[in-house]
């Protein structure tokens, strides 16, 4: 099955059953498996010691393996090697261990069902993560859901879906597929028939291959709250509003939800890029609390955004800038031009420029010609911008 989007290609056909993936790799302290050697403090890595963990789509370790090599014979010649299996674990639907489909050789490892960490002393079926302690066989949670979601029981998990939804700690990017939820994590490749799903993802991989980038999703991804990104329009009265392709409003207890559902439309995909990227960076803010003191409606918070948007660009390699600002008519349109390639090219921030693109915005800005942000007030905070937190933005 082969399904192409945008000139992105989209092979893999849906998680039923695929295949086994390399997922991280577990350096081993001295005294588990086979230790190190220390030799004239140089540390010799003895084949075996490193461990290999190979899980599922939905994050269950089920195999682990070493770096070890065990030959391969027959009739008394070498016919190759395999990997040495150290540890094997199969679950029920919602983590109960199969007993009679796993087994360990030599010690017990630590990771298991979602990934998340095995409670020894409770059995080989009990989880532990920071918002939960979760028994497998009985596929409840231990103490009341701080986070519930409405029309779930406050001991529910995986939306009782383990097949389709996965809650390891910290995954909160999550992409709307009709009623359900894709989980996005850096890197990964969507299989599924759904396009906006498909367009999403990739999105979201070109902008995590920048540093920037990726430096902003880990953080959403590594926050308690959720993060949401849907195939739906902006509410009513919002569709006039400053970004028709994409925008992202906050929950009021954390989080937020971008409205994408224009994304799908025809258009060159480095602005869809862009747009996206300019979104996430107010749910970055909200993150950091910026705009629970800003609120909306403030120039600096766009002017901000569209920073982010732009180095976004520049390390894509798309020549964006020079096409919305090269050839200013206007004083306002040059003093606007000149500060945000300042800012773009500087290898620290540089206050003066930012006020500088503050007060020439609404006349210089190419996305207010059609005065948009009229509305938006022009106040600076004494404080430091969430922008700081990226420099250099296209300069390591």
């Amino acid at each position: 099955m082969e399904r192409r989007y945008l000139g992105r290609r989209c092979s893999r056909p849906p998680c039923i059953g695929p295949p086994v993936v390399v997922q991280r790799i577990l350096g081993l302290p001295p005294g588990i498996g086979r230790p190190s050697v220390v030799v004239d403090s140089v540390v010799e890595l003895v084949p075996g010691s490193r461990r290999y963990e190979l899980s599922d789509w939905l994050g269950n370790v089920r195999v682990v393996v070493s770096d070890a090599r065990v030959p391969v014979r027959q009739g008394g010649q070498l016919r190759g090697y395999r990997a040495e299996v150290v540890s094997v674990g199969d679950y029920y639907s919602y983590g109960g261990r199969m007993v009679e489909r796993s087994y360990e050789v030599g010690w017990v490892y630590r990771w298991g069902f979602n990934g998340q960490e095995v409670v020894g002393e409770l059995g080989r079926s009990h989880y532990t993560a920071r918002f939960w302690e979760y028994d497998g066989r009985l596929g409840h949670r231990w103490e009341v859901d701080p986070r519930r979601e409405v029309g779930y029981g406050s001991y529910v998990v995986f939306r009782n879906n383990p097949i389709f939804f996965t809650d390891p700690l910290g995954d909160t990017i999550r992409i709307k597929l009709n009623n359900q939820y894709l989980v996005y994590s850096i890197g990964m490749d969507y299989g599924g028939e759904y396009r906006f799903a498909c367009d999403v993802v990739n999105y979201l991989n070109q902008i995590a291959s920048t540093r920037i980038g990726r430096q902003l999703l880990s953080t959403l991804i590594a926050s308690e709250h959720k993060y949401d990104i849907v195939d739906e329009l902006p509410p009513k009265d919002e569709r006039s509003s400053v970004k028709a392709s994409a925008i992202f409003r906050p929950h009021p207890s954390g989080g937020g939800r971008i409205f994408a559902g224009l994304l799908s439309e025809d258009y060159w995909e480095p602005v869809k890029i862009g747009v996206l990227a300019h979104e996430l960076f107010h749910g970055y803010q909200h993150e950091k609390g910026y705009l629970k003191q800003r609120k909306f409606g403030r120039i600096d918070s766009e002017v901000e955004a569209y920073l982010f948007e732009e180095a976004i660009y520049a390390r894509l390699g798309y020549d964006i800038t020079s096409t919305r600002y090269g050839n200013p008519t206007t004083e306002a349109q040059r003093s606007y031009a000149i500060a945000i390639r300042g800012l773009l090219v500087g290898q620290s921030f540089d206050r003066s420029l930012y006020k500088v693109a503050i007060e020439s915005f609404k006349e210089g800005s190419v996305s207010n010609m059609m005065g948009v942000y009229n509305a938006y007030r022009e106040s600076i905070d004494d404080d430091s911008p969430a922008i700081i937190d990226f420099y250099p933005l296209i300069r390591d």
